[in-house]
């Protein structure tokens, strides 16, 4: 079983509401029997939800800098599951298992590190 995993919240519903969706999954894969389903569903999601927060960055005007530089951090964690995550059926259960805490782990390093940025930024507007 998963630890709980704490992360800030934005203060905006939509992307905190994702982030609790993003970790569900997660704890979902965790010690699944069968992972297909839930990893394809994940990784789509998380697609989207990138691209939710990059447009919201940019409506907000979030500087520019910071953007790229988050965008940038979107696309390595975006690289990382495609490499890891996309194609589970030909990893053995022990990979698997390691490549979804090493995808927890660089989720909550995210949420903890660039999203907080984010979150203290939109509360100085």
């Amino acid at each position: 079983m998963l630890e709980k995993i704490c992360f800030p919240h934005l203060g905006l519903q939509t992307i905190d509401k994702e982030h609790k969706e993003i970790i569900f999954f997660l704890h979902q894969l965790k010690g699944n029997d069968n992972p297909l389903k839930i990893v394809r569903t994940f990784v789509n999601y998380f697609q989207q939800h990138c691209d939710h927060e990059e447009e919201l960055m940019r409506e907000l005007n979030y500087p520019w800098a910071n953007y790229i530089a988050h965008k940038a951090e979107h696309q390595k964690m975006r690289d990382f599951f495609a490499l890891t995550m996309s194609h589970p059926e030909g990893t053995d259960d022990q990979k698997l298992q390691d490549a979804i805490e090493e995808t927890r782990s660089s989720l909550i390093k995210h949420i903890n590190e660039w999203d907080a940025k984010l979150a203290g930024w939109i509360g100085l507007i």
